[in-house]
């Protein structure tokens, strides 16, 4: 609901900014036909050029800004795995940690991971998300199935490294391959 209230947000302000273009085009062209009588035989065209170029200038920045928008997006979720990994990482290090506080970071990491699914199609990042899931995953097995974990345990941060590093690569893809 929150989404669709934004969108129509966003919608009106683009269409009263438009109108508030049409009109201010409108009151110069009539301004210039009062004070020009022959105004529309000379520079017609060149209105109409001046206006098309504006118009679709516009909605090309907006587009821009719609993507730098989603960008940015992406980063924070990202900067939060990255952010995450570092805890689990650091976690491991310690001699004695909650277990409950690692399997908490762990499903703060498979939530960011869903949410990223969701900007997949538009970025083209399915199968870096694809791998962060199956890291994600394994490590939520591994330290399910284990009794006690040792301190520095090798298993957990290589799963941590990849997950890291991936995150990194995303970044990379989103802002400079796209």
């Amino acid at each position: 609901m929150v989404k669709a209230k934004n969108y129509l947000i966003k919608n009106k302000f683009k269409v009263v900014v438009v109108l508030i273009f049409i009109i201010l085009f409108l009151l110069w062209m009539f301004f210039n036909l009062k004070v020009n009588k022959n105004f529309l035989k000379a520079s017609l065209y060149d209105l109409m050029t001046i206006f098309f170029l504006v118009f679709v200038s516009y909605f090309l920045v907006e587009k821009h800004n719609d993507v730098q928008k989603k960008r940015e997006v992406i980063s924070i979720i990202l900067d939060e795995i990255q952010t995450s990994s570092s805890v689990l990482e650091n976690l491991c290090n310690q001699d004695k940690y909650s277990s409950d506080l690692f399997m908490m970071e762990i499903r703060k990491v498979k939530n960011n991971c869903n949410l990223l699914k969701e900007a997949c199609l538009f970025f083209r990042i399915e199968e870096a998300v694809n791998y962060l899931k199956r890291e994600i995953d394994e490590l939520h097995t591994y330290v399910s199935e284990q009794k006690k974990i040792s301190v520095n345990n090798p298993t957990i941060k290589r799963h941590c490294k990849n997950i890291s590093y991936k995150s990194k690569e995303i970044y990379t893809d989103i802002y400079f391959r796209n």
